[in-house]
């Protein structure tokens, strides 16, 4: 997908067809790091994925296109210690913005039904408590 732009109705077809091709998943959060992407929600809700989405998004949830995040949603994706990787990811994204001089500006997380019990569900508060 490299070098094309899509419009809001093309990407919401595009989605569609990435909920039958999980092995793309990767592939696309790298081509929104390379291609500068600046996304304000991301919603991978429902889809089961267990403990690997936290692997499979650290690397864009650590990079630039993640700073200008508003709303991150995770619900019901059987994250389980996942939770803890991403709580630590979220505390790099945003220290990697205050040393690049941004804000980040994640507002809305939501990740209910995971499964986090309680290592996953106190590393998620640490984190935001060093960033709310």
């Amino acid at each position: 997908l490299q070098g094309n732009a899509i419009g809001v109705g093309a990407g919401r077809r595009l989605a569609v067809v990435l909920e039958h091709h999980p092995e793309l998943k990767r592939s696309l959060c790298d081509a929104m790091i390379r291609s500068g992407t600046a996304l304000v929600e991301l919603d991978l809700s429902d889809n089961a994925f267990g403990p690997v989405v936290a692997e499979g998004i650290e690397k864009f949830l650590k990079s630039p296109s993640a700073y200008s995040l508003e709303v991150l949603k995770l619900n019901n994706n059987e994250l389980g210690a996942g939770g803890k990787t991403i709580a630590k990811t979220l505390i790099q994204c945003h220290r990697n913005a205050t040393k690049d001089g941004r804000t980040f500006r994640l507002k809305k997380f939501i990740a209910g039904q995971n499964r986090l019990k309680n290592r996953g569900a106190i590393a998620l508060a640490r984190a935001f408590k060093d960033f709310f």
